[in-house]
């Protein structure tokens, strides 16, 4: 799992009003007709209702030269939601007596200095704590004391607990402290004491069997094979410490089907265990979306979500608790846009109805802003390039309709444009395209990520907005 500090955990950042749920009896068929219409996907859906499973599809095959065909039982590599499961496995250990979620690291790692030792499992585990999104490459070879000495020499962006910053640092220390309590490898103790508890028998670093599994292997923005997760360099049968407990588990549809219903059922922790990591702990920036214990907590609780992506493989797990729905997606091919398409399944699964198409056209840079809403477009941007609260906040008075403001409130608003500014500092507009009631701004970031915003209008007035960072 590559670090994207862009977008806080890559999770899409939505002003738009909250939708009812459907229980059309046609929900299937109106996912599978909007997935043949989505050209070149190679990957996996699945989208369940009541504990039953309506969708689950395979698209392509395994890897570019293979005749393979992805089916629900292949592995892809989930990356990020892999720390839902590294969470589980710290509160298995908190119910058996072993931790306690406010211990400080010193308890666990003596030689780390006090202001480290000081941070709390609950800050790893929240991304509260400060440390770096990254210390190296995922497959980088690393031992235990030069990772821990990384750790100790790093800057924290923040006093511990007083803000939130995705850290896949914390969750390789959660993944030490695990194998030191169990006396087990990472990958064992999870197939022993989560994996199995939720019949997930094909979920692991290494499942059992997988040398028999069909694994998909991932396809580069060039259409080269980048091989699968068990070509990298390895440490034994797991990642070493850069990718170890935050990112590169492998799973399947049906796996994280399984996933669902022992989610739904209860059957990982207990009732306490449970309500910890479903608890909105802390807020990642803007008032919408929370970090639990694991997953992002959205919606009051109404939708617990996880994705993850190493710029080849991307996945994405939506829960609905209180409508019994879920959506998984995952796929290989780096240039498929998957949380674009999960967000409209999503849409899907809300109202019912097909997902909203949009027909954007490319628009001429030299005569960009022309019209009153492109202008309006551009003064968002230069609100992003260039936050300023006094400006922003006549900017929202002028430019934003009254629904996004009263959903999401003018101070949370201003707030969320120093956070993607902070992000994304030096954005430089690339392109514009527009339909009837959409401007869609494309920008490159410091490092080459590209950010676009699809801003939705009312009229002339901005009134929803989604980012997609890659």
């Amino acid at each position: 799992m590559i670090f994207k500090k862009p977008l806080r955990a890559l999770l899409p950042l939505l002003f738009l009003p909250i939708f009812g749920f459907s229980q059309s009896s046609d929900l299937a068929g109106l996912v599978e007709s909007y997935m043949n219409e989505v050209e070149d996907f190679s990957g996996v859906v699945m989208v369940a209702y009541q504990g039953k499973p309506l969708l689950m599809e395979g698209y392509g095959m395994i890897n570019p030269e293979s005749d393979i065909q992805i089916d629900a039982n292949t592995l892809f590599d989930i990356g990020s939601i892999s720390k839902s499961f590294t969470a589980t496995a710290i509160l298995i250990l908190s119910e058996q007596g072993k931790l306690s979620v406010s211990d400080p690291l010193s308890l666990y790692f003596p030689s780390l200095s006090a202001e480290k030792g000081a941070l709390t499992l609950h800050q790893l585990l929240t991304h509260s704590s400060g440390l770096p999104g990254a210390l190296g490459d995922d497959y980088e070879p690393i031992s235990r004391e030069a990772f821990l000495e990384l750790v100790d020499s790093a800057t924290l962006g923040f006093p511990a607990g007083t803000s939130y910053d995705y850290s896949n640092v914390g969750y390789s220390l959660l993944a030490m402290i695990i194998e030191d309590l169990s006396g087990e490898s990472y990958d064992t103790f999870l197939q022993e004491e989560v994996l199995f508890r939720a019949k997930m028998l094909m979920t692991g670093y290494s499942p059992r069997g997988v040398e028999y599994m069909a694994v998909a292997s991932g396809i580069a923005p060039d259409g080269s094979d980048w091989g699968t997760p068990l070509d990298k360099t390895w440490d034994g049968k797991q990642p070493y410490w850069h990718l170890r407990g935050n990112g590169g588990l492998m799973s399947s549809a049906s796996d994280m089907f399984r996933l669902y219903l022992a989610m739904r059922s209860g059957q990982l922790l207990g009732g306490e265990a449970t309500k910890a990591q479903f608890t909105p702990h802390v807020d990642e920036g803007g008032g919408y979306s929370f970090y639990g214990y694991g997953w992002v907590i959205m919606d009051e609780g109404d939708l617990i979500s996880h994705n993850g992506g190493n710029g080849i493989f991307r996945a994405d797990f939506h829960w609905l608790p209180n409508d019994d729905y879920v959506l998984f997606a995952a796929s290989n091919n780096a240039k498929v846009p998957l949380f674009q398409i999960s967000e409209d399944l999503l849409q899907i699964i809300r109202t019912g109805k097909p997902a909203v198409k949009l027909d954007l056209q490319e628009i001429d840079m030299k005569t960009f802003p022309a019209t009153d809403r492109q202008k309006a477009a551009q003064r968002f941007f230069d609100n992003i390039a260039n936050p300023d609260s006094a400006k922003a906040k006549a900017f929202l008075e002028s430019d934003f309709s009254a629904g996004v403001i009263e959903r999401n409130g003018a101070t949370r608003l201003i707030e969320i444009f120093g956070m993607i500014h902070a992000d994304n500092p030096n954005l430089k507009l690339t392109a514009v395209r527009e339909d009837d009631s959409h401007i869609q701004l494309a920008a490159t970031a410091e490092g080459g990520a590209t950010i676009k915003f699809l801003i939705k209008f009312l009229e002339d007035q901005i009134d929803g907005l989604e980012i997609e960072a890659n």
